[in-house]
Parts: structure tokens; sequence; C-alpha cells
């Protein structure tokens, strides 16, 4: 096996940025879908407790701070498969198989 070719960072954080843009698109969209519904999301979690009435908002920005906390949990959620395959993706592969894959060489076993 032909030995690792040195590269500069530039090409790195190319790579890096190839591996991350999918779950980082993926994060933005659940983000985006999660709090365009998330109105009625938490009024089901609510009636599903029994809590209807019973919740009482004590500032105004509270509302959208919990609706934005539920899509970031969401996206955080659903990105994170995607980013721990492209992670693990990119262990399995020796350097040189990562270049051709387009992948960040993470310093994956190497079969000799």
């Amino acid at each position: 096996m032909p030995a690792d070719r040195p590269q500069p960072l530039p090409t790195h954080l190319h790579e890096l940025r190839g591996a991350l843009l999918g779950p980082l698109l993926l994060f933005g969209l659940l983000l985006a879908a999660t709090f365009a519904g998330s109105d009625a999301i938490l009024r089901a979690m609510l009636k599903a407790h029994g809590l209807t009435g019973s919740v009482s908002l004590y500032a105004p920005a509270e509302f959208l701070r919990v609706r934005l906390g539920l899509a970031a949990l969401a996206g955080c959620l659903g990105a994170l498969p995607l980013a721990l395959l492209q992670t693990y993706r990119c262990l399995l592969y020796p350097s040189d198989a990562a270049d051709n894959m387009q992948c960040v060489d993470l310093g994956g076993f190497r079969d000799t």
C-alpha cells in the first residue's frame, strides 16, 4: 500500500465541509419543518398529558423559545445518525481510500 500523501490544510477543510454538508442540511430542513408544525405538536403533547388549560407563559418570548427548542431537538436527533454515518465511513477507510471517496481521513485502521 502506498504511503500517505501530505496534503495542504485547505484540501482537508474542503473534504470536511463535504462530509458535514449533508448532516447540516438535514438539520436545517428538520428544524424548519418541526418549527412550522411545533404549535400542533406542543398542543398534542399537552393534551396527551392532560395539561391543556394549566400551562401559562410568563414572558412573551417563552413560547417562541420552547418552539425553537423543540425544533432544534428534532433537528439534532434526526441529523445525528447521518453525521455518525459520515464519521464512521471515514474511520473505516485508510487515507487513500478516503481520498477516492471524498471523505476526511480521521486516522482509521490500515490493512497492511
